[in-house]
């Protein structure tokens, strides 16, 4: 869930993806997602969460943001900003209320190309997000290569607080965004901290539902 630091209202809600195998239990993404990449079943894995997805998003009574992960393997999809057209309206779901969210490995992955297809899907309203900057490769360089509508921060443990990094962050760095997200584990539960790092939006829930627990779809 996504709440705004200031007023704790929701602001949007992420598509979390969860395997629940009939004998071995629930199985983390850490452990599927790598194997489904391999065998090329995040293709078909991957359109079906983002319809799905869609599709509850527009039948939500309030207007909502719906986040959505990209793995890197989708951009080798044969036209992927076609297929977020074209199930945006499939299911009638307004392009400003999807944010698809992507890492920076994605970018490294094969950067020219990559970049092409996030300015064809922004050119359709939806918003692009960058996830876990602060950890990998984290250059600034990706930041000024394209004009991400959202940064989620997750800064490396440390025992030092980590505001005053995040606020010089999103303050020099990132002056003009519109939005910007921390998702810290050390700090993120305090909605203090988020404010004073200068974020106008809180992090998706901690595994002590801070904000709410997951819904089952």
């Amino acid at each position: 869930m996504q709440t705004s630091v200031s007023t704790g209202d929701i602001r949007g809600y992420e598509a979390l993806l969860r395997w629940k195998h009939p004998t071995r239990g629930n199985i983390p993404p850490i452990e599927f997602i790598p194997l489904a990449e391999e065998n090329g079943l995040i293709l078909p894995l991957g359109e079906w969460v983002l319809r799905t997805a869609c599709a509850k998003a527009a039948s939500w009574e309030h207007p909502y943001k719906v986040a959505v992960n990209l793995s890197p393997v989708q951009f080798a999809h044969a036209d992927l900003p076609k297929l977020v057209h074209e199930i945006l309206l499939e299911t009638g779901l307004r392009p400003n209320r999807l944010e698809l969210e992507i890492t920076e490995s994605t970018i490294i992955a094969d950067k020219n190309r990559t970049l092409t297809i996030l300015r064809r899907i922004k050119a359709l309203g939806v918003t692009i997000a960058i996830d876990d900057f602060g950890t990998g490769y984290s250059s600034l360089e990706t930041l000024r290569a394209f004009p991400f509508d959202k940064i989620k921060l997750r800064p490396r443990p440390s025992s030092a607080p980590c505001w005053p990094l995040t606020r010089a962050f999103t303050s020099r760095c990132w002056p003009k965004a519109s939005k910007r997200t921390a998702s810290c584990r050390s700090c993120a539960p305090k909605a203090a901290t988020r404010r004073r790092a200068s974020c106008s939006v809180g992090p998706r829930p901690s595994p002590r539902y801070m904000h709410g627990r997951n819904a089952t779809t």
